[in-house]
């Protein structure tokens, strides 16, 4: 019987995401993760009595229990929630905790970031409790009691977070977990024994999301004390990543409007979201945005009640997903409420957190090509993934650093600074010099960057704006400092997207035949010129890739190139589906070695 190709659901375009179908065997590990709720107020952190230096080894201690400790790991994983939750109260904003958290939300597990020794550890953490203990105070002894009740779950026969706990509780401090945590995630760790081999192909073209429920995500946000709205109607463009149905991916800037109406069901407050069919990571994103808002707006006066604010894409029955659009839906909002009007030029992508911290995302190489497509002249990305501006760099796509402005940002500020129509005088002189600089280039090609006066000028550029991604690259290149590795990141989506359309072919060879079946089957020029195409596009770029990652790369090829040849001479099909499956399960090893590298699943992250 012959297996049918990968769905084309499967390969349905979503925003920075793609809907993937996956199922559950009885032998995977299903976990339960209760994520740290970081709004919950337990104690007063400035009545804390730790200097800031005890402060900040208490968070790193946190951290640390909450990671991973190698093979035989028996942290508890509530436990690292809370070790989480009270190190963020500890420093508010955290980067590094919220890294953990979200690693801890996708797969249960944790990356240790450094060898970590659990008995000194333990011993570091009874001291600073005692010297808190010491310190007296009401918040102090709460701050304590919750230390050590994570210091006593975590090492069990330690003996002193015991009587620590018992100390604090004679001066009234006992841990109340309630509310520290929030509702249970559920987690599927898979046996990769019970994998099939279409199941694999499908995560290593798609990314690995499992099937998840998609629906409109609707927030209630206080409404306030002023009149109405600065504005009814925003827009913004969010770059975004679409799958084709080859498997090859295309850029795009897509824009998202938002539009306020008077709604009686929203009475005293705002009722704010989208009515249209998104997944986890999107409804998330909005929670974020919203609390955001609240942080920005609540004590200044621009938020009113009785709005219901809805969202929205232009493509309204195409299931979305992905995180990437928080910045963009941050900046559209607070234009309703600050009246600031956006670029219609500008384009960004990002997630974001509460606080307005921009966080990475995927594909930013694809979303600036998508964005130069539809005559973006400034873009924004986030700082963690100004490498993905460098793969531009790396893969010779230089005239989209004169085309357009990429500025990468940490926060919702610098976002907001470059996205807004009027922005401050020393940022649009800036943007207009470098525009001037383009211009010069465009005309006179690639090599006058390296004349004097353009490098003194772009200089001037980087020196009044550091996050100017288009002139620090160009400034790379006219002195000879370019990257010509592509980052581990790009290398994974580069590669991912090049042998795409190959893998789906080659996804039904990768079955055994069942009791009756014939393994035989028909090859044909489809199959070959696929393979010919993928195995083509991946050569254009073997010598850009990373040298850990040219083990599985090389691996990738001989897969392609299989299917580019065929089967050999007096090679039968049954035989050909057998050579092809040794060549595959040699990827799998491969691609296996990578994702068991921490350093590299660091660097991904």
């Amino acid at each position: 019987m012959k297996r049918p190709l990968l769905p084309f659901l499967w390969l349905m375009a979503l925003v920075s995401g793609l809907l993937v179908v996956g199922t559950t065997s009885a032998d995977d590990e299903v976990k339960t993760y209760r994520p740290p709720n970081f709004e919950k107020e337990i104690f007063d952190v400035d009545a804390v009595g730790w200097d800031r230096f005890d402060r900040a080894a208490v968070v790193k201690l946190m951290i640390n229990i909450a990671r991973d400790f190698g093979e035989e790991d028996d942290v508890d994983l509530e436990v690292r929630a809370k070790a989480l939750a009270i190190g963020y109260r500890l420093d508010p904003g955290s980067k590094e905790i919220e890294r953990v958290d979200k690693q801890l939300r996708n797969d249960a597990e944790s990356v240790s970031g450094e060898d970590v020794d659990r008995e000194r550890l333990v011993r570091r953490l009874v001291k600073k409790i005692d010297t808190l203990i010491s310190a007296g105070g009401k918040e102090s002894f709460k701050c304590a009691a919750y230390c050590a009740d994570i210091g006593k779950d975590f090492q069990e026969d330690e003996e002193a977070f015991t009587k620590q706990l018992a100390t604090l509780k004679e001066k009234g401090a006992e841990p109340d977990w309630k509310g520290v945590l929030e509702a249970p995630v559920k987690i599927v760790k898979r046996d990769p024994a019970n994998d099939n081999p279409e199941d694999i192909i499908r995560r290593i073209i798609m990314g690995g999301q499992e099937q998840e429920k998609f629906e409109p995500k609707w927030v209630t946000m206080p409404g306030g004390d002023a009149d109405k709205l600065a504005l009814r109607m925003s827009t913004v463009k969010g770059l975004v990543v679409m799958t084709l149905s080859n498997g090859d991916h295309a850029g795009a800037a897509s824009t998202i409007d938002v539009t306020a109406l008077k709604d009686d069901e929203a009475g005293d407050d705002l009722i704010i979201g989208i009515d249209q069919k998104v997944g986890s990571m999107m409804r998330g994103s909005i929670e974020e945005v919203v609390k955001l808002m609240r942080l920005r707006h609540e004590d200044d006066g621009t938020i009113p009640s009785g709005y219901k604010i809805e969202f929205g894409f232009p493509d309204k029955d195409q299931l979305k997903d992905g995180p990437s659009a928080g910045t963009a839906f941050a900046l559209v909002l607070d234009s309703m409420f600050t009246g600031v009007k956006l670029d219609p030029d500008f384009a960004c992508t990002g997630a974001i957190t509460k606080i307005g911290s921009v966080q990475p995302i995927g594909g930013v190489a694809a979303k600036i090509r998508g964005a130069t497509k539809k005559g973006c002249r400034v873009v924004g990305v986030p700082i963690a993934n100004e490498k993905g501006v460098a793969d531009v760099v790396v893969l010779g796509e230089m005239d989209q650093l004169l085309a357009i402005q990429i500025f990468t940002m940490t926060n919702f500020d610098e976002a907001l600074a470059i996205a807004r129509v009027e922005r401050e005088e020393d940022v649009q002189k800036t943007m207009d010099l470098f525009n001037k600089v383009a211009e010069v280039i465009q005309e006179r090609g690639m090599e006058v960057v390296k004349h004097p006066k353009v490098i003194e000028k772009l200089e001037v550029v980087l020196k009044r704006m550091p996050n100017h991604a288009s002139a620090k690259y160009l400034l790379q290149y006219a002195k000879g400092t370019a990257p010509k590795t592509l980052s581990i990141g790009g290398a994974f989506q580069e590669t991912r997207v090049r042998s795409g359309s190959a893998f789906e072919i080659l996804a039904p060879l990768m079955y055994e035949a069942g009791e009756g079946e014939e393994e035989d089957f028909s090859f044909d020029d489809t199959m070959k010129e696929a393979g010919e195409e993928a195995t083509k596009q991946l050569k254009e770029i073997e010598g850009k890739i990373d040298e850990r990652l040219r083990p599985y790369f090389k691996s990738v090829i001989a897969c392609t190139e299989a299917l580019a040849k065929g089967p050999l001479e007096e090679e039968t099909g049954a035989l050909f589906k057998e050579r092809v499956r040794g060549l595959f399960k040699e990827m799998i090893s491969e691609n296996k070695k990578i994702a068991n590298d921490p350093e590299i699943r660091e660097e991904m992250m």
